[in-house]
């Protein structure tokens, strides 16, 4: 499953969201028809299909690639809330910065 898309900080492209999940891409992969998914939707998918789930092409984990440097330059820019927001955290952070703060957060969710 990837990240609430409500998380998020203005406008995320279509093309950052899980072809499965509809959330913004966690772990993505990235099959050969260029679709991208969270790893563990698409892991959890061709356990029971063998195609893509958004153009049914025929498609193998072992085809699966990382996204490419540009898309994950996007994903990585794009501003989080910290998911402790509710608890009291305003914070918001790039993507590939909000793991470090959400282990550093001081707030009472963490202690519960």
């Amino acid at each position: 499953m990837g990240y609430d898309i409500e998380r998020f900080v203005g406008n995320v492209n279509e093309g950052l969201l899980c072809c499965i999940c509809q959330d913004v891409l966690e772990n993505p992969l990235q099959a050969p028809c260029e679709h991208a998914f969270c790893s563990t939707c698409i892991h959890g998918w061709l356990v029971h299909h063998h195609n893509c789930p958004e153009d049914r092409q025929s498609l193998d984990v072992s085809v699966l690639r990382p996204l490419s440097r540009y898309m994950k330059n996007d994903l990585n820019q794009l501003q989080i809330r910290c998911r402790n927001r509710e608890h009291g955290c305003n914070m918001v952070c790039s993507l590939e910065s909000i793991d470090l703060h959400e282990v550093t957060c001081i707030n009472p969710r963490t202690y519960q």
